[in-house]
Formats: structure tokens, C-alpha cells, sequence
């Protein structure tokens, strides 16, 4: 489901149920026991061709009467997306709360409504799709893979683990395997 590390998975990690997780973040704070992954611009997804003067984006202004079928409220990837509407004033045109990336997918591919997601989360499902990086403001988010230091000293295993996500999501980025990233 796009976007539920944080709300789902944070709560375990910081009551030291849970070593080591990958979290969504909504912004570039420096918190303790945490390495930066990557940050990943969010995008407009779906029929149909939203106003915009550059066929690859869209201004966030422009959204204002889209009709957007987004996750429930429960997702960091719908905080993040209501708190950039609410920056500009405006509020998302939510038709349908829905937390399937499939599901997600297939109603922006129908033409029914679009949705927003990073470009990561699209690729490999649809070739056809139309996806517009959403721009001024952009809409980021950051992951970050994070341990439970506060609980227990980390152990080598939780160590090394780490150290291999970081080294796998530098790999995947660096051999355009995971488009729409950029390693931090």
C-alpha cells in the first residue's frame, strides 16, 4: 500500500518491538537512529491530460477540480499530499479513498480519476500511463531506513542489514532499475 510505512510500521520501531524499518518521510528532518535512502517527487497519474504548459508536469494549482482517488487518511502519502494542497489553499478533490496501489493504478488508467504517486510506484505496471511530475510547489517525500537504538544497542545483524538496503537502493538507483529517485 503506497505510502503506510510511517503509520503502520513506525509505532512497533518505537515501542522496540521492531530492530530496523523503512519509513516514509513527509520531510527532511534529521532524526536520531535514522539514514536518509532517497527523496521522490510526487506525480499526477491518469487520463486525463491535465492543464499544463510542459507536457511532463503540472503545476499543483492546476489540480484544484482534478478528480483524484488518493489512500486513506491513514497514509503518510495522503498526509503529505493534503498538507501540500492545504499550503496552497486548496483542498484535494478526493472522490475515493482507496489503499491498493492496484486499484490505485487501474481507476487512473480507466480515465475515472487520477491519483498521486511517486513515479517509482508506476513504471512497471502500465507503459501507456500518462504520469506529470506535480511542480510549484513539488511535492517530495523522503525515506529513510530507521532502528530502534533507543531501546537496545544495535547488533551487528541489524547493522549489516542496513548497510545492505543502503547498498542495494544506491545500486537500483544508479542502474535506472528504480526510476524517479535520487539516492540522499
Amino acid at each position: 500500500m503506497p505510502g503506510h510505512g510511517g503509520s503502520y510500521i513506525q509505532e512497533p520501531l518505537l515501542l522496540g518491538r521492531l530492530d530496523l524499518a523503512v519509513l516514509y518521510r513527509g520531510d527532511d528532518t534529521d532524526r536520531p537512529a535514522e539514514t536518509a535512502l532517497y527523496a521522490e517527487d510526487l506525480y499526477l497519474i491518469g487520463q486525463p491530460q491535465p492543464p499544463a504548459t510542459d507536457a511532463d508536469e503540472v503545476d499543483l494549482a492546476d489540480l484544484q477540480n482534478t478528480p483524484l482517488v488518493l489512500p486513506g487518511g491513514r497514509s503518510s502519502l495522503r498526509a503529505l499530499v493534503d498538507r501540500a494542497f492545504a499550503a496552497q489553499g486548496m483542498v484535494p478533490g478526493i472522490v475515493a479513498d482507496i489503499d491498493s496501489l492496484g486499484a490505485l493504478i487501474r481507476i487512473a488508467h480507466s480515465g475515472e480519476a487520477c491519483t498521486i504517486l511517486p513515479l517509482s510506484s508506476v513504471a512497471d505496471h502500465e507503459p501507456g500511463l500518462a504520469a506529470h511530475r506535480i511542480r510549484d510547489p513539488t511535492i517530495q517525500r523522503r525515506v529513510a531506513v530507521c532502528n530502534a537504538v533507543e531501546h537496545f544497542p544495535t547488533r551487528d545483524a541489524v547493522a549489516a542489514v542496513e548497510q545492505g538496503i543502503a547498498e542495494v537502493t544506491r545500486h537500483m538507483a544508479s542502474s535506472s532499475q528504480w526510476p524517479g529517485i535520487r539516492v540522499l
